[in-house]
């Protein structure tokens, strides 16, 4: 932002939304179109824009898939959890807000996907 001597803003200029880190905030539409990913190799979810055909993991470079919308990571140490999530990602389930609760736990998962 530029100022003047006495230190207000010069008039006719608009202020850019300033966050908590000194940058300019992004506009409240930005992440709209951006889908959670979640890397199957090292457990890290990230968010990217959806125009991308295929994800890869910023972190090791492995392959990433669209988890869902409603997706929350579990702990790096909750190995059971991590399994489901898991299972879920490599048979195409996508976590969704409206779709009712996600499973919990392995038979769960597996009625919900179809596999016995």
């Amino acid at each position: 932002m530029v100022h003047d001597t006495s230190g207000r803003p010069k008039p006719g200029r608009a202020r850019a939304a300033i966050s908590a880190k000194g940058r300019a905030a992004p506009p409240p539409y930005a992440s709209l179109n951006r889908a959670k990913i979640l890397c199957l190799d090292c457990r890290a979810c990230f968010k990217r824009d959806r125009s991308k055909t295929g994800y890869t993991c910023p972190t090791c470079g492995g392959a990433a898939v669209d988890i869902g919308s409603a997706f929350k990571a579990p702990h790096r140490i909750a190995t059971r959890q991590w399994e489901v999530v898991l299972f879920l990602a490599s048979h195409g389930f996508r976590y969704r807000k409206n779709a009712g609760p996600a499973p919990r736990t392995m038979s769960e998962a597996r009625r919900r996907v179809g596999v016995t």
